[in-house]
């Protein structure tokens, strides 16, 4: 029976939550898979190797990869983290059976370790910060992504301000040659009030003066 920790909507949303397990010995691989049940988690697949960790996560996009970081080829650990982590972003905890282990994977930047066998208690608590942490790096990249537009729109404004300064300054060289009265001058003025009402425009709406 599922546990109920918040609710009918907490219980629906957990069941949405996917999970990739990599871990070749069955026994622990069935019993993480039991806890996470327990918890209203669903485990998604189960695989043995690193390979076909990257190439699951690259295909399925779990939520997050629980990494055990004692499988035979354990020399791979680091990059199989390294690239669901950072090449995928997903989440990654690795399951340890010692703290030694710890400082072998740490340049990975897991979100956290779970010491086997696995404790369910600390299993919640684990699942819990994952997502916490995952919901807060989502909204800091957000913010990041609209801080880098709006540098860009400062640029691309401040230099077509620029470009306007150089078209007004070189129609008002070419104004001084022609006579007064004469259709030519009277296009040249057009110009001139054309780019001081896009210079307004780019000043006021797009590099506003600060308060």
């Amino acid at each position: 029976m599922k546990r109920r920790l918040r609710g009918k909507e907490r219980e629906i949303k957990m069941e949405n939550i996917r999970i990739l397990v990599v871990e070749d010995n069955k026994t622990c691989a069935e019993d993480l898979r039991r806890h996470m049940e327990n918890l209203g988690y669903k485990v998604w697949n189960s695989v043995s190797s690193f390979g076909e960790a990257v190439k699951q996560a690259s295909a399925l996009r779990p939520d997050a990869v629980f990494l055990d970081v004692g499988l035979p080829v354990n020399k791979d650990v680091i990059e199989c983290g390294r690239k669901i982590r950072n090449e995928l972003n997903i989440p990654v905890v690795f399951l340890v059976c010692d703290t030694r282990s710890i400082n072998r994977t740490g340049k990975t930047d897991p979100f956290a370790y779970i010491l086997k066998p696995v404790d369910e208690q600390k299993l919640f608590l684990t699942m819990e910060n994952i997502f916490i942490r995952s919901k807060l790096e989502k909204q800091i990249s957000e913010i990041q992504k609209g801080e880098t537009i709006l540098s860009l729109i400062d640029t691309i404004a401040h230099d077509f301000s620029d470009i306007l300064s150089i078209i007004r300054g070189y129609t008002e060289l070419s104004i001084n040659t022609l006579p007064e009265n004469t259709k030519a001058r009277q296009n040249m003025e057009k110009v001139i009030h054309a780019a001081d009402r896009g210079k307004d425009l780019i000043e006021n709406y797009f590099m506003p003066t600060p308060t």
